[in-house]
């Protein structure tokens, strides 16, 4: 029997419901389906062995229509309690020596099962990973030098939260496990019951999430697949219980010792946010038993409003590593309140041992962001605030107290970007950074006005002294990916150019010279001919743009193309930024079913990455002018475009995917400049998002005509060009709710537009079976071959 998928679309006018049958792409779109990926990569520690991580091919539409759950904004299995949706999985491992370059070991995931969160012991010479089977998940391991897979005889596993699921002990002998508590589902459990929500004089301007509980069965059912007991097996197969089943978010073994640091749900579960906010307690275990206290949590569904804002009490409670187990937090001191005007916004707490009193250790004048931890006790403390872009970078002397500021920026102004700290792999998922002469290693994507050249610096820890010690070779896209040993002297670097795909190389800054590790060849030789010109050109303001021309090859002068231009609007707060180049003339030329590229064999010119900045500078909100800036950022691409000589603009079409598909309607519904539009997986009636919108902090009742004008289903009537919409029916994105497509769709059909939807049945924000591709791809070739023939004379 054929498979099937919903069509809904208007032809002409004239509504039609249909049902259809998945279609094939031609060969050439087809094949790019399952093109190979570069696989990622983990340095083990001590920096002796790489993993390679091959990744699964796309699933098929009967493996998205297995049985899921949603609930508290977890997507589950609950056959096999993990993640229904596992976002790096796995079918092949293989280890490489480092030194020689010989793969030692392949690990291979046996048929219909497939390999997921694969973590190198601390001592490196050891490797796990659950083994993800359609009933159940299990935990391996391999062990150097050979690294013969091993089942470890355990309960079974609740993988529900992935790579937190399970830890290596810190003497490397042991694993610590979430293991599943209750095999049955008492059907009856919340059945029949009133739901009843009630809110007293306090504001809960929350987004609007998806998969939320809703009634007290769905709390039942959350329990029972939430709860589970922490469990430490060896590999012998000796197995025990070290926590009792409560239901765990998280756990953490201590750096030393046996303690485990876990935070634990608690009722009332809220039926506003995901489990992530739900009441919770922190505490840190030992011997089974509460050691210490940390946090007592409420739910966090009444924050403050603004990006920016957060929730009171302790947050990003962690272990610090090479400690003799301490912990850090940070705790708001704003209330959480952007708009509460203090000089500390966060303070970072640090914990010297269980029977101590928690110490402030660090003001922020902003939101903390990120901690990374240096060799010694030293730590490399972020922090930003959103409202005026601005960072600060710390180094912070867990011991003395000490702090130095290593500067404060805007974290638009990419041009000035320092790099982020290079770490070494201290295995389960666990990192530090190498501190070498008192300096530490920047990798940077160097971005420039000549384009992204990446380059490596050191940071004086004493001075804050920064010096460029490396860049990648001319021609080239050469980015450092980890170091490769503790003196900073080797490290992992992805070399890539337009023709040659990207591999990984070891380089030794002292040879200055880079070996292959890998040799993968080119994914997609059919595309290997295409035409790249970088653009570069102003709006009518004189705001510098930019842009990336793809031609097929042959194009000329003789045959003007039809163009497809693929953006993604993003808001700044100064033009300065907003006009600085963020892409590379030697990167890859990478051709993804999920971009506009696939089309350049169809006979289509391509513009991607079309900058769509909308600014709002000093006390203006970019939103403001959101309508006229965008206009104006479309006409300068096509008038740019034209300059080209091979470019039919009278035949252009706009696309887009989630904020690109909301870009595309606005377009459509507030220009003429287009002559059709691909928009997917979009949200297009604001209203619906009432509490704030991507960069929009403001709530619909602040500014109702902001929401109005940028809402494109409330300017359905303006759009008389051709659109098609294109939406997973379940859609787990915040906002993009699938009745958003539907709903554009109908007032478009209503008013006697031309709009055609297709709506994937089981797929969420971004399309994963295979058939929901290749049709994806069918449906847009077969839009722009309609509405890109040349009009005729007369």
């Amino acid at each position: 029997m054929a498979r099937k998928l919903t069509l809904i679309l208007a032809i002409l006018g004239s509504p039609l419901a249909a049902l259809a049958a998945y279609k094939e792409p031609p060969p050439a779109l087809s094949k790019l389906i399952d093109a190979p990926r570069l696989p990622n990569q983990l340095v083990s520690p001590q920096e002796t062995y790489l993993l390679l991580m091959t990744r699964v091919a796309n699933p098929s539409v009967e493996d998205l229509a297995q049985n899921e759950v949603r609930l508290g904004g977890m997507r589950i299995n609950p056959k096999n309690f993990t993640p229904s949706r596992i976002r790096q999985s796995y079918k092949e491992l293989s280890v490489l020596d480092i030194k020689s370059n010989k793969t030692l070991a392949t690990i291979k995931a046996p048929q219909k099962s497939k390999i997921a969160y694969p973590k190198w012991s601390h001592d490196g010479k050891k490797l796990a990973y659950i083994l993800v089977q359609d009933n159940k998940a299990s935990l391996f391991i391999a062990e150097g030098p050979k690294f013969k897979t091993k089942l470890l005889k355990t309960k079974q596993l609740n993988a529900l939260h992935g790579e937190r699921s399970y830890h290596w002990s810190s003497d490397s002998k042991h694993l610590l496990y979430m293991a599943r508590v209750r095999n049955k589902f008492n059907q009856e459990a919340g059945k029949l019951q009133p739901v009843i929500q009630e809110s007293k004089n306090t504001k809960t301007a929350v987004r609007t999430y998806q998969d939320l509980l809703k009634t007290p069965s769905d709390e039942a059912y959350f329990t029972y697949l939430f709860e589970s007991e922490i469990r430490q097996v060896n590999f012998k197969g000796r197995d025990q219980q070290l926590l009792k089943p409560d239901l765990y978010q998280s756990f953490y073994p201590a750096p030393q010792g046996e303690e485990i640091l876990a935070t634990i749900l608690q009722e009332p579960f809220s039926y506003l946010v995901p489990y992530y906010r739900f009441p919770k307690v922190i505490n840190v275990y030992r011997d089974g038993k509460v050691a210490r206290n940390i946090a007592r949590l409420k739910a966090s569904d009444d924050i403050p409003q603004g990006f920016s804002a957060t929730y009171e009490g302790p947050r990003s409670v962690q272990w610090i590593p090479k400690s003799n187990n301490w912990l850090l937090w940070v705790e708001a001191r704003d209330q959480g309140d952007p708009k509460n005007n203090v000089k500390v916004r966060d303070q970072v707490m640090i914990l010297r041992g269980l029977h101590k009193k928690p110490e402030a250790a660090l003001d922020l004048k902003f939101r903390f962001s990120d901690v990374s931890w240096l060799d010694g006790m030293q730590a490399y403390v972020e922090d930003r605030w959103w409202s005026s872009r601005q960072e600060a970078a710390y180094l912070l002397n867990l011991k003395s107290l000490e702090k130095k500021t290593f500067w404060q920026r805007s974290y638009e102004d990419v041009y000035t970007d320092p790099g982020n700290p290079t770490k070494i792999n201290l295995g389960s998922g666990e990192s530090l950074v190498p501190v070498v002469d008192g300096k530490i290693f920047l990798s940077s994507i160097g971005y420039s006005s000549e384009g992204n050249l990446p380059f490596l610096q050191t940071l004086d820890l004493k001075s804050g002294e920064l010096e460029k010690i490396w860049q990648t070779p001319a021609q080239t896209y050469s980015r450092v990916v980890a170091p490769l040993d503790q003196k900073g002297q080797r490290f992992l670097v992805r070399r890539e150019t337009n023709l040659e795909p990207p591999n990984y190389f070891r380089m030794n800054r002292s040879k200055d010279k880079m070996l292959a590790m890998t040799e993968f060849p080119h994914p997609y030789p059919e595309f290997k001919d295409i035409e790249r010109r970088e653009l570069r050109y102003k709006r009518d303001d004189g705001l510098d743009l930019s842009a990336t021309l793809y031609l097929p090859k042959g194009a000329s002068s003789s045959q003007k193309l039809p163009i497809l231009l693929w953006a993604y609007p993003r808001e700044y707060k100064s033009k300065k930024a907003a006009g600085q180049i963020r892409t590379s003339p030697h990167q890859f030329n990478r051709v993804s079913y999920w971009g506009p590229l696939p089309f350049l064999s169809q006979g289509f010119a391509v513009m991607d990455r079309v900058a769509m900045p909308i600014v709002g500078e000093g006390g203006d909100e970019p939103n403001d002018t959101f309508v006229r800036q965008l206009v104006a950022n479309a006409k300068a691409a096509l008038d740019t475009a034209a300059e080209s000589g091979v470019i039919d603009t009278s035949r252009a079409f706009i696309g887009g995917h989630s904020y690109g598909a909301f870009m595309t309607a606005n377009l459509l519904a507030h220009s003429d400049l287009f002559v059709g539009g691909i928009a997917r997986s979009g949200a297009y009636n604001r209203t619906f998002t009432p509490f704030g919108f991507q960069a929009e902090e403001r709530t619909y009742w602040q500014a109702p005509d902001i929401y109005n004008t940028m809402s494109p289903f409330q300017n359905a009537h303006k759009i008389n060009e051709p659109l098609l919409l294109i939406h997973g029916a379940n859609d787990n994105n915040s906002g993009t709710f699938p009745m958003q497509s539907e709903r554009l769709y109908h007032a478009i059909s209503g008013l006697g537009g031309t709009v055609r939807l297709v709506m994937f049945p089981n797929e969420s924000h971004g399309y994963r079976a295979s058939e929901s591709l290749k049709h994806m791809l069918w449906e847009e070739l077969q839009w722009l071959r309609k509405y890109s023939q040349p009009k005729r004379a007369g």
